[in-house]
């Protein structure tokens, strides 16, 4: 019989105390107190936190840390994150209560492309949010992006970040690995295969090829990512592929970024994204999740590097 999974229990605890007319303090061993009392509109003052507004900053907050938790874990790099949020209180059935919480976040991406992937990520947050999920009131989350707003102080792991139009040296060695992979994925097409290429990089040069080969090929593993980086480990004599680079036009799937965490790759530069079963933007994000144990670390990833080129071979 199959084990029941089981889950860990977490406890978290406060204390009141009451000290005058409709106002008291609440306390954690662990954290500084906090005044508390009844808003204006129960009888109570506007200079202290209200039960109704603790709540509504709950919700809010959550879904904040929930968010940046599943934007680290799939690397949506954000150098901005502002939200406000408003909770109605009404009379149903005979009693007061909060039948209404409207979160309204606005997150500056340092690319438009981005936008689409923040939206998944909330989407996946607003259903994990253990605040949201323990309310029976209804949460409406409208996010709103902006691009290039702010820079990010700890730079851009995902891609080159910043407002500068001018490239930086970076930049222009990763457009001209992905140029080639383009160059691959065409070669891909013409023989009536998904376009998509790939390269392995190692000490600025490139040690091995893939061309995605599923249909001419009859091999549903033939994937350009798996191709290259068995090529690579021919050619360099060794399964373990630390230090080395992978360029490929597309997302790598769920299979190839299998292969690529167990090959102990440092780095994989993209160009087009698969949400869907992609292994940085779907649901499950293999590649760059670090927390699954007994695993190599996650790559860096790069997303993104001459994205418009590499869509545009997929376009009919």
């Amino acid at each position: 019989m199959e084990a029941k999974k089981t889950f860990k229990v977490f406890h978290f605890k406060s204390a009141i105390a009451w000290q005058t007319a409709r106002r008291g303090t609440m306390t954690n061993s662990r954290r500084p107190p906090v005044e508390i009392g009844s808003p204006p509109e129960f009888k109570g003052t506007e200079d202290v936190w209200c039960p109704e507004e603790l709540l509504t900053g709950a919700v809010n907050s959550c879904l904040m840390l929930t968010f940046l938790s599943f934007a680290e874990r799939r690397q949506l790099e954000i150098s901005a994150y502002e939200s406000s949020a408003e909770a109605t209180v009404e009379n149903d059935g005979g009693k007061y209560r909060v039948t209404h919480i409207q979160i309204q976040p606005t997150v500056s991406l340092g690319r438009e492309s981005d936008i689409p992937f923040a939206q998944e990520i909330f989407k996946d947050a607003k259903e994990a949010c253990i605040i949201s999920n323990s309310v029976s009131a209804a949460v409406e989350l409208l996010p709103q992006f902006e691009v290039g707003k702010q820079a990010n102080a700890r730079g851009n792991r995902m891609g080159y970040g910043g407002t500068d139009p001018k490239p930086d040296m970076a930049q222009v060695r990763d457009e001209g690995f992905m140029r080639q992979a383009i160059r691959l994925a065409r070669a891909a097409l013409e023989r009536g295969d998904t376009p998509v290429g790939s390269v392995v990089v190692r000490e600025g040069r490139i040690v091995a090829e893939g061309i995605e080969g599923v249909r001419s090929e009859k091999d549903f593993t033939a994937h350009a990512e798996l191709k290259a980086v068995q090529d690579a480990c021919r050619n360099l004599a060794t399964r373990e592929l630390e230090g080395c680079e992978l360029y490929t036009t597309a997302e790598p799937c769920f299979m190839c970024s299998f292969v690529i965490r167990s090959a102990h790759i440092s780095r994989v530069i993209m160009g087009k994204a698969v949400p869907h079963i992609g292994g940085v933007s779907s649901k499950h994000p293999i590649l760059t999740d670090a927390g699954i144990p007994n695993w190599p670390p996650p790559p860096v990833v790069v997303r993104g590097v001459l994205e418009k080129e590499c869509s545009e071979l997929f376009v009919p």
